[in-house]
């Protein structure tokens, strides 16, 4: 194991191990504290950039089974809102996304086996919504609860997508022969 006075030769030279472990110390906790503004950094940074334009829910964490299965997620007000759903029964159960807060067009994405489908609902009273269902049972049984101030799409592709008891409200069903992202 290298001696910090080999590590940093500005540091002057201990004579003993203790003293050695507290440099180490001092350079961990030199570590953590960069680590931490870098954190707070980047978190400041999130937060500008979601004061402005489009907002992004994001139910997709590298595509993992069952992501945000049985939440609840609401679009912030503002502009438009893009909902993001990857993965095996991603967004499923009894999941709720209330879109209607956006003052912009909202994007909700469904890819994947089972995406978006029991129970799901999707909030689209008032707004421009348009739901892409990309897989195997993707939507199915899910439900879009719209108004007469709603418009959009719903774009279904896979076997079985949008299929069930699935209710589209008065949205336009649209089936494709391939997934249009």
């Amino acid at each position: 194991q290298a001696k910090p006075h080999q590590l940093f030769p500005s540091l002057p030279l201990y004579n003993s191990d203790s003293d050695y472990s507290s440099i180490f110390v001092y350079v961990a906790i030199a570590r953590m504290k960069m680590i931490t503004i870098l954190c707070l950094n980047l978190v400041f940074l999130l937060v500008i950039d979601m004061s402005r334009g489009e907002k992004t829910i994001d139910c997709n964490r590298s595509c993992q089974e069952d992501e945000c299965k049985d939440a609840y997620r609401s679009c912030p007000s503002g502009d438009s809102c893009f909902i993001d759903c990857c993965g095996k029964a991603s967004c499923s159960g009894n999941a709720v996304f209330n879109a209607e807060n956006a003052n912009g067009p909202v994007t909700i994405y469904c890819e994947g086996e089972d995406t978006c489908s029991g129970n799901t609902v999707f909030k689209c009273r008032g707004v421009e919504c348009h739901i892409i269902c990309c897989g195997k049972a993707a939507c199915k049984d899910a439900t879009v609860k719209t108004n007469s101030g709603s418009s959009g799409t719903v774009t279904c592709f896979g076997e079985d997508a949008c299929s069930g008891n699935f209710n589209k409200g008065n949205l336009d069903l649209n089936h494709v022969s391939s997934c249009p992202i």
